[in-house]
Protein backbone atom coordinates (compact mmCIF):
# COMPACT_ATOMS: atom_id res chain seq x y z
CA UNK A 1 0.00 0.00 0.00
CA UNK A 2 1.37 3.68 -1.00
CA UNK A 3 2.32 5.45 2.31
CA UNK A 4 -0.15 8.33 3.21
CA UNK A 5 3.00 10.52 3.54
CA UNK A 6 3.59 10.71 -0.27
CA UNK A 7 0.30 11.26 -1.57
CA UNK A 8 -0.95 15.10 -2.08
CA UNK A 9 -3.87 16.51 -3.46
CA UNK A 10 -2.54 16.30 -6.72
CA UNK A 11 -2.17 12.94 -6.64
CA UNK A 12 -6.30 12.91 -7.27
CA UNK A 13 -6.07 14.55 -10.25
CA UNK A 14 -5.37 11.12 -11.86
CA UNK A 15 -8.84 9.44 -10.09
CA UNK A 16 -10.81 10.16 -13.49
CA UNK A 17 -14.24 8.45 -11.99
CA UNK A 18 -13.57 10.70 -8.60
CA UNK A 19 -13.04 13.59 -10.44
CA UNK A 20 -16.83 13.55 -12.35
CA UNK A 21 -18.27 12.56 -9.00
CA UNK A 22 -16.56 15.86 -7.21
CA UNK A 23 -18.03 17.77 -10.35
CA UNK A 24 -21.53 16.38 -9.77
CA UNK A 25 -21.19 17.28 -6.13
CA UNK A 26 -19.91 20.60 -6.84
CA UNK A 27 -22.70 21.41 -8.87
CA UNK A 28 -25.64 20.29 -7.09
CA UNK A 29 -24.16 22.20 -3.17
CA UNK A 30 -23.98 25.52 -5.11
CA UNK A 31 -27.92 24.52 -6.02
CA UNK A 32 -28.15 23.65 -2.31
CA UNK A 33 -26.51 27.25 -1.80
CA UNK A 34 -29.63 28.72 -3.57
CA UNK A 35 -31.78 26.85 -1.77
CA UNK A 36 -30.71 27.21 1.82
CA UNK A 37 -31.39 31.13 1.09
CA UNK A 38 -34.81 30.98 -1.13
CA UNK A 39 -36.24 27.64 0.63
CA UNK A 40 -35.97 28.93 4.23
CA UNK A 41 -37.27 32.53 3.61
CA UNK A 42 -39.83 30.76 0.92
CA UNK A 43 -41.44 29.40 4.80
CA UNK A 44 -41.05 32.06 6.38
CA UNK A 45 -42.73 34.36 3.62
CA UNK A 46 -46.05 31.81 3.81
CA UNK A 47 -45.95 30.56 7.31
CA UNK A 48 -44.51 33.54 9.46
CA UNK A 49 -44.50 31.18 12.40
CA UNK A 50 -41.00 30.27 14.72
CA UNK A 51 -43.00 27.23 15.19
CA UNK A 52 -43.76 26.16 11.86
CA UNK A 53 -39.93 26.65 11.08
CA UNK A 54 -39.19 23.98 13.66
CA UNK A 55 -41.99 22.02 12.42
CA UNK A 56 -40.76 22.19 8.99
CA UNK A 57 -37.56 21.36 10.05
CA UNK A 58 -38.54 18.85 11.94
CA UNK A 59 -40.64 17.15 8.95
CA UNK A 60 -37.49 17.01 6.97
CA UNK A 61 -35.95 14.53 9.74
CA UNK A 62 -39.08 11.98 9.60
CA UNK A 63 -38.10 10.17 6.51
CA UNK A 64 -34.48 9.16 8.31
CA UNK A 65 -36.69 8.28 11.28
CA UNK A 66 -38.96 6.12 8.65
CA UNK A 67 -37.66 4.88 6.20
CA UNK A 68 -33.34 5.43 6.82
CA UNK A 69 -33.20 2.15 8.75
CA UNK A 70 -33.95 0.00 5.85
CA UNK A 71 -33.15 2.34 2.95
CA UNK A 72 -29.48 0.90 2.55
CA UNK A 73 -31.24 -2.50 2.93
CA UNK A 74 -33.06 -1.60 -0.12
CA UNK A 75 -30.86 0.03 -2.48
CA UNK A 76 -28.25 -2.23 -1.87
CA UNK A 77 -30.02 -4.62 -4.19
CA UNK A 78 -29.72 -1.81 -6.95
CA UNK A 79 -26.57 -0.16 -8.96
CA UNK A 80 -25.38 2.86 -7.01
CA UNK A 81 -25.19 5.20 -9.51
CA UNK A 82 -29.08 4.00 -10.94
CA UNK A 83 -30.31 5.02 -7.67
CA UNK A 84 -28.59 8.35 -7.56
CA UNK A 85 -29.08 9.38 -10.62
CA UNK A 86 -32.97 8.45 -9.92
CA UNK A 87 -33.39 10.33 -6.59
CA UNK A 88 -31.66 13.33 -8.24
CA UNK A 89 -33.99 13.47 -11.17
CA UNK A 90 -36.53 13.46 -8.39
CA UNK A 91 -35.41 15.94 -5.91
CA UNK A 92 -35.08 18.40 -8.89
CA UNK A 93 -38.72 17.78 -10.26
CA UNK A 94 -40.09 18.72 -6.74
CA UNK A 95 -37.57 21.99 -6.96
CA UNK A 96 -39.63 22.73 -9.96
CA UNK A 97 -43.04 21.83 -8.69
CA UNK A 98 -42.58 24.37 -5.67
CA UNK A 99 -41.45 27.14 -7.88
CA UNK A 100 -44.16 26.83 -10.37
CA UNK A 101 -46.92 26.67 -7.30
CA UNK A 102 -44.88 29.60 -6.19
CA UNK A 103 -45.17 31.71 -9.82
CA UNK A 104 -49.18 30.67 -10.11
CA UNK A 105 -49.68 31.73 -6.13
CA UNK A 106 -50.80 28.52 -5.38
CA UNK A 107 -48.16 27.25 -2.78
CA UNK A 108 -49.35 26.74 0.64
CA UNK A 109 -47.79 25.64 3.89
CA UNK A 110 -48.98 21.95 3.33
CA UNK A 111 -47.09 21.88 -0.02
CA UNK A 112 -44.17 22.70 1.68
CA UNK A 113 -44.41 20.28 4.10
CA UNK A 114 -45.35 17.86 1.87
CA UNK A 115 -42.45 18.51 -0.63
CA UNK A 116 -39.90 18.67 2.50
CA UNK A 117 -40.93 15.23 3.09
CA UNK A 118 -40.63 13.58 -0.47
CA UNK A 119 -37.27 15.57 -0.75
CA UNK A 120 -36.12 14.32 2.47
CA UNK A 121 -37.52 10.90 1.51
CA UNK A 122 -34.91 10.35 -1.87
CA UNK A 123 -32.06 11.80 0.18
CA UNK A 124 -32.83 9.19 2.88
CA UNK A 125 -31.98 6.31 0.18
CA UNK A 126 -29.52 8.81 -2.19
CA UNK A 127 -27.30 9.12 0.70
CA UNK A 128 -26.61 5.34 1.32
CA UNK A 129 -25.28 4.88 -2.44
CA UNK A 130 -23.70 7.71 -2.37
CA UNK A 131 -21.36 7.09 0.66
CA UNK A 132 -20.62 3.44 -0.33
CA UNK A 133 -19.66 4.81 -4.20
CA UNK A 134 -16.43 6.74 -2.95
CA UNK A 135 -14.26 3.53 -2.33
CA UNK A 136 -15.56 1.99 -5.62
CA UNK A 137 -14.01 5.09 -7.33
CA UNK A 138 -10.89 6.24 -4.98
CA UNK A 139 -8.09 3.95 -4.02
CA UNK A 140 -8.49 3.31 -0.41
CA UNK A 141 -5.06 5.50 0.45
CA UNK A 142 -6.54 8.06 -1.11
CA UNK A 143 -9.99 8.38 1.03
CA UNK A 144 -8.45 10.60 3.71
CA UNK A 145 -7.54 13.09 1.07
CA UNK A 146 -10.40 12.42 -0.95
CA UNK A 147 -12.96 13.07 1.39
CA UNK A 148 -11.51 16.15 2.88
CA UNK A 149 -10.81 17.33 -1.14
CA UNK A 150 -14.93 16.47 -1.74
CA UNK A 151 -15.48 18.70 1.23
CA UNK A 152 -13.33 21.56 0.58
CA UNK A 153 -14.68 21.99 -3.23
CA UNK A 154 -18.51 20.91 -1.98
CA UNK A 155 -18.35 23.63 0.77
CA UNK A 156 -16.79 26.52 -1.56
CA UNK A 157 -19.38 25.70 -4.32
CA UNK A 158 -22.19 26.40 -1.66
CA UNK A 159 -20.44 29.46 -0.42
CA UNK A 160 -20.96 30.72 -4.05
CA UNK A 161 -24.22 29.59 -4.28
CA UNK A 162 -25.00 31.18 -1.15
CA UNK A 163 -23.38 34.64 -1.83
CA UNK A 164 -25.21 35.06 -5.02
CA UNK A 165 -28.53 33.87 -3.63
CA UNK A 166 -29.43 37.58 -2.74
CA UNK A 167 -29.07 38.61 -5.94
CA UNK A 168 -30.98 36.28 -7.77
CA UNK A 169 -33.72 36.22 -5.31
CA UNK A 170 -34.06 40.13 -5.84
CA UNK A 171 -33.40 39.46 -9.98
CA UNK A 172 -35.45 36.21 -10.25
CA UNK A 173 -37.37 36.03 -6.80
CA UNK A 174 -38.56 32.78 -4.98
CA UNK A 175 -39.55 30.48 -7.72
CA UNK A 176 -36.99 31.40 -10.56
CA UNK A 177 -34.03 30.43 -7.76
CA UNK A 178 -35.54 27.54 -7.24
CA UNK A 179 -35.97 26.69 -10.96
CA UNK A 180 -31.79 27.00 -11.09
CA UNK A 181 -31.70 24.53 -7.74
CA UNK A 182 -33.74 21.93 -10.21
CA UNK A 183 -31.00 21.91 -12.54
CA UNK A 184 -28.22 21.73 -10.70
CA UNK A 185 -29.76 17.66 -9.44
CA UNK A 186 -30.96 17.45 -12.98
CA UNK A 187 -26.93 17.53 -14.08
CA UNK A 188 -25.81 16.32 -11.15
CA UNK A 189 -27.87 13.38 -11.71
CA UNK A 190 -26.66 12.62 -15.16
CA UNK A 191 -22.66 13.37 -14.41
CA UNK A 192 -23.10 10.41 -12.12
CA UNK A 193 -25.04 8.53 -14.46
CA UNK A 194 -22.08 8.32 -16.60
CA UNK A 195 -19.36 6.95 -13.89
CA UNK A 196 -17.63 3.84 -14.71
CA UNK A 197 -16.76 1.40 -11.91
CA UNK A 198 -16.56 -1.93 -11.25
CA UNK A 199 -19.44 -2.83 -7.66
CA UNK A 200 -19.16 -6.05 -6.73
CA UNK A 201 -21.17 -5.42 -3.84
CA UNK A 202 -24.82 -5.08 -5.53
CA UNK A 203 -26.94 -7.67 -3.77
CA UNK A 204 -27.67 -10.34 -6.19
CA UNK A 205 -30.61 -11.82 -4.51
CA UNK A 206 -34.51 -10.78 -5.31
CA UNK A 207 -35.46 -8.18 -3.08
CA UNK A 208 -38.36 -9.56 -0.85
CA UNK A 209 -39.52 -8.82 2.87
CA UNK A 210 -37.48 -12.03 4.17
CA UNK A 211 -34.17 -10.72 2.20
CA UNK A 212 -34.50 -7.42 3.26
CA UNK A 213 -35.62 -8.32 6.83
CA UNK A 214 -32.21 -11.00 7.03
CA UNK A 215 -29.99 -7.93 5.51
CA UNK A 216 -31.38 -5.39 7.52
CA UNK A 217 -30.21 -8.17 11.01
CA UNK A 218 -26.65 -9.06 9.50
CA UNK A 219 -26.50 -5.39 8.96
CA UNK A 220 -27.12 -4.54 12.66
CA UNK A 221 -24.99 -7.53 14.10
CA UNK A 222 -22.18 -5.94 12.91
CA UNK A 223 -23.01 -2.47 14.11
CA UNK A 224 -23.74 -4.44 17.82
CA UNK A 225 -20.61 -6.33 17.27
CA UNK A 226 -17.93 -2.71 17.69
CA UNK A 227 -18.31 -0.16 20.51
CA UNK A 228 -16.81 1.96 18.78
CA UNK A 229 -20.18 2.58 16.37
CA UNK A 230 -22.52 2.02 18.89
CA UNK A 231 -20.86 5.19 21.12
CA UNK A 232 -20.16 7.33 17.72
CA UNK A 233 -24.05 6.36 16.82
CA UNK A 234 -24.88 7.54 20.58
CA UNK A 235 -23.10 11.01 20.39
CA UNK A 236 -23.74 11.97 17.08
CA UNK A 237 -27.72 11.47 18.06
CA UNK A 238 -27.21 13.65 20.84
CA UNK A 239 -25.08 16.15 19.00
CA UNK A 240 -27.59 16.33 15.98
CA UNK A 241 -30.53 16.94 18.61
CA UNK A 242 -28.30 19.33 19.78
CA UNK A 243 -27.98 21.36 16.62
CA UNK A 244 -31.37 21.78 15.93
CA UNK A 245 -32.32 24.93 16.66
CA UNK A 246 -29.61 27.13 14.86
CA UNK A 247 -30.45 24.40 12.07
CA UNK A 248 -34.36 25.67 12.25
CA UNK A 249 -34.51 28.68 13.88
CA UNK A 250 -31.66 30.69 11.45
CA UNK A 251 -34.49 32.57 9.43
CA UNK A 252 -36.42 34.13 12.59
CA UNK A 253 -33.07 34.45 14.45
CA UNK A 254 -31.88 36.80 11.54
CA UNK A 255 -35.41 38.35 11.10
CA UNK A 256 -34.87 39.41 14.94
CA UNK A 257 -31.68 41.04 14.49
CA UNK A 258 -33.48 43.01 12.10
CA UNK A 259 -32.32 41.17 8.85
CA UNK A 260 -33.96 39.86 5.82
CA UNK A 261 -32.63 37.28 3.58
CA UNK A 262 -29.24 38.97 3.61
CA UNK A 263 -29.01 37.72 7.26
CA UNK A 264 -29.08 34.34 6.64
CA UNK A 265 -26.34 34.82 3.98
CA UNK A 266 -24.32 36.54 6.16
CA UNK A 267 -24.43 33.42 8.32
CA UNK A 268 -23.73 31.15 6.03
CA UNK A 269 -21.41 32.58 3.78
CA UNK A 270 -18.44 32.61 5.75
CA UNK A 271 -19.28 29.29 7.62
CA UNK A 272 -19.14 27.19 4.87
CA UNK A 273 -16.11 29.39 3.94
CA UNK A 274 -14.38 28.33 6.68
CA UNK A 275 -15.64 24.67 6.11
CA UNK A 276 -14.30 25.02 2.70
CA UNK A 277 -10.47 26.18 4.18
CA UNK A 278 -10.64 23.80 6.82
CA UNK A 279 -11.07 20.66 5.28
CA UNK A 280 -8.04 21.01 3.45
CA UNK A 281 -6.02 20.87 6.88
CA UNK A 282 -8.20 18.41 8.76
CA UNK A 283 -6.07 15.12 7.28
CA UNK A 284 -2.80 17.10 8.55
CA UNK A 285 -4.76 18.23 11.81
CA UNK A 286 -5.66 14.65 12.78
CA UNK A 287 -2.75 12.83 11.74
CA UNK A 288 -0.77 15.47 13.97
CA UNK A 289 -3.31 15.84 16.75
CA UNK A 290 -5.21 12.61 16.25
CA UNK A 291 -8.91 12.45 15.29
CA UNK A 292 -10.38 12.16 18.35
CA UNK A 293 -8.70 15.55 19.65
CA UNK A 294 -9.98 17.85 16.81
CA UNK A 295 -13.73 16.11 17.05
CA UNK A 296 -13.51 17.00 21.18
CA UNK A 297 -12.29 20.60 20.27
CA UNK A 298 -14.60 21.24 17.17
CA UNK A 299 -17.77 20.30 19.44
CA UNK A 300 -16.41 22.47 22.26
CA UNK A 301 -16.05 25.30 19.89
CA UNK A 302 -19.30 24.61 18.42
CA UNK A 303 -20.96 25.37 21.90
CA UNK A 304 -19.01 28.34 22.70
CA UNK A 305 -20.68 29.71 19.45
CA UNK A 306 -23.75 28.87 20.44
CA UNK A 307 -23.58 31.67 23.43
CA UNK A 308 -21.78 33.87 21.19
CA UNK A 309 -24.83 33.60 19.17
CA UNK A 310 -26.77 34.25 22.25
CA UNK A 311 -25.45 37.74 22.85
CA UNK A 312 -24.96 39.48 19.54
CA UNK A 313 -28.57 41.15 19.94
CA UNK A 314 -27.39 43.46 22.25
CA UNK A 315 -24.75 44.85 19.68
CA UNK A 316 -25.69 47.65 17.19
CA UNK A 317 -24.83 47.93 13.12
CA UNK A 318 -22.52 47.70 11.87
CA UNK A 319 -20.66 45.44 14.41
CA UNK A 320 -24.07 42.78 14.21
CA UNK A 321 -22.83 42.18 10.79
CA UNK A 322 -19.14 41.39 11.45
CA UNK A 323 -20.45 39.08 14.87
CA UNK A 324 -22.63 37.17 12.59
CA UNK A 325 -20.23 36.51 9.81
CA UNK A 326 -17.51 35.96 12.56
CA UNK A 327 -19.65 33.16 14.49
CA UNK A 328 -20.85 31.84 11.10
CA UNK A 329 -16.96 31.41 10.09
CA UNK A 330 -15.93 29.92 13.65
CA UNK A 331 -18.95 27.81 14.02
CA UNK A 332 -17.96 26.24 9.98
CA UNK A 333 -14.09 25.38 11.19
CA UNK A 334 -15.83 23.50 14.23
CA UNK A 335 -18.27 21.50 11.82
CA UNK A 336 -15.82 19.95 9.60
CA UNK A 337 -13.35 19.12 12.80
CA UNK A 338 -16.34 17.43 13.85
CA UNK A 339 -17.83 15.93 10.48
CA UNK A 340 -14.69 14.85 8.75
CA UNK A 341 -12.72 12.36 11.76
CA UNK A 342 -16.31 10.91 11.13
CA UNK A 343 -16.64 10.82 7.74
CA UNK A 344 -13.40 9.08 7.11
CA UNK A 345 -13.71 6.46 10.21
CA UNK A 346 -17.22 5.18 8.34
CA UNK A 347 -15.88 4.95 5.05
CA UNK A 348 -12.89 3.10 6.15
CA UNK A 349 -13.60 0.97 9.22
CA UNK A 350 -16.89 -0.73 7.73
CA UNK A 351 -16.63 -3.66 5.04
CA UNK A 352 -17.64 -2.61 1.80
CA UNK A 353 -20.20 -5.64 1.76
CA UNK A 354 -21.70 -3.48 4.85
CA UNK A 355 -21.31 -0.26 4.40
CA UNK A 356 -24.39 0.61 2.64
CA UNK A 357 -26.31 -1.37 5.42
CA UNK A 358 -24.62 0.14 8.19
CA UNK A 359 -24.71 3.95 6.72
CA UNK A 360 -28.25 3.90 6.47
CA UNK A 361 -28.56 2.30 10.04
CA UNK A 362 -26.05 4.88 11.68
CA UNK A 363 -27.71 7.65 9.56
CA UNK A 364 -31.38 6.42 10.87
CA UNK A 365 -30.09 5.99 14.68
CA UNK A 366 -28.39 9.50 14.78
CA UNK A 367 -30.87 11.37 12.45
CA UNK A 368 -34.03 10.15 14.23
CA UNK A 369 -33.80 12.82 17.31
CA UNK A 370 -33.64 15.75 14.63
CA UNK A 371 -37.57 15.87 14.13
CA UNK A 372 -38.36 15.00 17.84
CA UNK A 373 -36.40 17.75 19.26
CA UNK A 374 -37.40 19.82 16.60
CA UNK A 375 -41.58 19.72 17.31
CA UNK A 376 -40.36 19.49 21.11
CA UNK A 377 -38.56 23.04 20.47
CA UNK A 378 -41.08 24.32 18.19
CA UNK A 379 -43.49 24.41 21.55
CA UNK A 380 -40.62 25.83 23.70
CA UNK A 381 -39.88 28.73 21.39
CA UNK A 382 -43.34 29.97 21.94
CA UNK A 383 -41.81 30.49 26.07
CA UNK A 384 -38.60 31.50 25.67
CA UNK A 385 -36.64 33.51 23.24
CA UNK A 386 -34.09 32.23 20.28
CA UNK A 387 -31.28 33.29 22.49
CA UNK A 388 -32.12 32.29 25.64
CA UNK A 389 -32.20 28.58 23.45
CA UNK A 390 -28.59 29.16 22.03
CA UNK A 391 -27.37 29.91 25.29
CA UNK A 392 -29.02 26.86 26.69
CA UNK A 393 -28.10 24.57 23.96
CA UNK A 394 -24.43 25.90 24.04
CA UNK A 395 -23.51 25.44 27.22
CA UNK A 396 -24.98 21.39 27.08
CA UNK A 397 -22.97 21.10 23.68
CA UNK A 398 -19.83 21.71 24.80
CA UNK A 399 -19.84 19.96 28.03
CA UNK A 400 -20.98 16.80 26.59
CA UNK A 401 -17.61 16.97 24.03
CA UNK A 402 -15.24 18.04 26.96
CA UNK A 403 -16.83 14.82 28.58
CA UNK A 404 -15.97 12.61 25.73
CA UNK A 405 -11.79 12.96 26.97
CA UNK A 406 -12.64 9.95 28.97
CA UNK A 407 -14.57 7.97 26.18
CA UNK A 408 -12.17 5.36 25.25
CA UNK A 409 -14.02 3.80 22.70
CA UNK A 410 -13.85 7.18 20.46
CA UNK A 411 -9.85 6.78 20.18
CA UNK A 412 -10.63 4.72 17.16
CA UNK A 413 -11.22 8.23 15.71
CA UNK A 414 -7.30 8.45 15.50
Amino acid sequence: MTDRKEISFKSLLSEQQYLKNLAGATITRFGDGIDTIAFAWLIYEITGSKSLLAITFGVSGLPNLIFGMFSGVITSYFPKKNTIFLCDILRGSLALTISILYFSGNVTTFHILLVTFLNSTLESFRHPPSISIMPLILKEEKIDLGLSFNASLTNASQVLGIAISPILLSVFGIGGALIIDSITFFICGIIVFSLKYKDDFVNSKKLTLKSGISDFKDGFKVLLGSKFFINLCIFAAIVNALFVPISSFSPAYVADLGLGPEGISILETPLLIAMTVFALFVPKLKSKFGGKNIFILGGFVLGAVYCFFSVIHYFNFPEIYVLLALGGFIMGGALITINIPIQIAITTKIDKEYLMRLTSILGSLTQGVTPIAAFILGGVVEFITIEQLFLIFGVITSIIFLLQIFNKNLDELN
